[in-house]
């Protein structure tokens, strides 16, 4: 399963995120084979806001294992909430002509639920 990880920085977390980075940066190169991709949303000024993620887990307890072990996490100093959501990923696309076949499928979906017309009297 996917799961997208939204980590709200708390807004004194500056000296806490500048103290942990490298350890945070490494944490990530350990694990960069369950992360697909990841980055803060930027804020004023282009200062973070939130670190995003978006990882391959086993369940949702794998997904919550790996934030929490995650430096800026374990520190408690770092991060005002978490979010963990279960994501599908459309693109890029794991298989050519996936999105095609979402787009008839949706279309088939939206048919199905049409009610015919009907003539007129």
């Amino acid at each position: 399963m996917h799961f997208a990880i939204f980590c709200r920085l708390r807004s004194d977390s500056q000296a806490a995120r500048v103290a942990l980075r490298l350890s945070h940066l490494e944490y990530i190169r350990d694990h960069r084979e369950q992360i697909l991709f990841g980055g803060p949303t930027l804020g004023p000024e282009d200062s973070p806001e939130t670190m995003v993620i978006v990882i391959k887990a086993d369940g949702l307890s794998g997904a919550e294992q790996l934030i929490a072990a995650e430096p800026y996490t374990a520190s408690q100093a770092v991060f005002e909430s978490i979010e963990i959501r279960p994501w599908v990923q459309i693109l890029p696309e794991l298989t050519a002509g996936a999105l095609a076949q979402q787009i008839a499928g949706e279309r088939a979906r939206i048919s199905a639920c049409e009610e015919p017309k009907s003539a007129p009297p």
